[in-house]
């Protein structure tokens, strides 16, 4: 058996990893996005605060339909 810090040091394990903190950030600007919109934020004011494209402000919210 791989002791841990050896399979935190593997390529498949980084990958892994990366990918769930992207999951994770994913989830994170969704929420925020949904919440600024309730306020009567708009889709260019959202993206300017969270240094997102417009086109990904309006993907999350239609993700959300």
């Amino acid at each position: 058996m791989f002791p841990l810090h050896d399979i935190r040091k593997s390529r498949v394990w980084q990958e892994a990893y990366e990918e769930g903190l992207k999951i994770g950030e994913d989830e994170v600007h969704q929420k925020v996005i949904q919440r600024l919109i309730a306020k009567g934020e708009t889709p260019k004011e959202i993206a300017d605060l969270l240094g997102l494209t417009v086109a990904q402000v309006r993907r999350s919210t239609s993700r959300r339909a």
